[in-house]
């Protein structure tokens, strides 16, 4: 038997969700080959093993309520509680690197965030915003008195105009 690299068993645990359980579930108890645990770290599997460890709880869960509907004697219960209380605190953990990877991300895209400091400003200060806007199309070339750009894509739009205006130009003398 061959033993997977590390690619492949992200591959691996991606497709297969009972395998990705077992691998996080030997990791949270200590049992887990040292090649599973580096790849569980990969960062594409922070979601699918929070997801898995969610699964889990809700096993372990059951599995005390059934027992504690059951009438089982206090030695048998104990473990399960145990149990459900490790799965609840890897779930936890596992969570909060899904939430800081996800947070890492979205600080990645700024786009968004410029968009809505635009809007802010805009908002807040409309006549020092209409006399940037102002300014801006000034120093971009564009003629006095051009309509109201679109935020969502200003900096293509201004190109756009500059281009257009540009060309006009162009034709004129070619056409001359």
């Amino acid at each position: 038997m061959t033993i997977p690299t590390h690619t492949e068993l992200v591959h691996h645990f991606t497709e297969d969700f009972t395998s990705l359980q077992d691998a996080v579930l030997a990791r949270m108890n200590g049992i887990c080959a040292s090649g599973t645990a580096a790849a569980l770290e990969h960062s594409s599997l922070a979601g699918p093993s929070a997801i898995a460890f969610a699964h889990a709880d809700v096993l372990a869960r059951g599995d005390v309520r059934r027992a504690e509907l059951s009438a089982q004697p206090a030695e048998r219960l104990r473990p399960l509680r145990e149990h459900a209380r490790k799965v609840r605190r890897a779930r936890s953990q596992a969570d909060a690197v899904c939430k800081e990877q996800r947070a890492r991300r979205v600080a990645d895209l700024s786009m968004p965030v410029e968009k809505l400091k635009r809007r802010v400003v805009r908002a807040a200060y409309p006549e020092p915003y209409a006399q940037a806007l102002r300014n801006e199309f000034r120093d971009r070339g564009l003629p006095e008195g051009t309509p109201q750009a679109p935020d969502s894509d200003f900096t293509r739009w201004a190109w756009n105009k500059k281009r257009q205006a540009r060309n006009c130009g162009r034709a004129g003398i070619s056409g001359a």
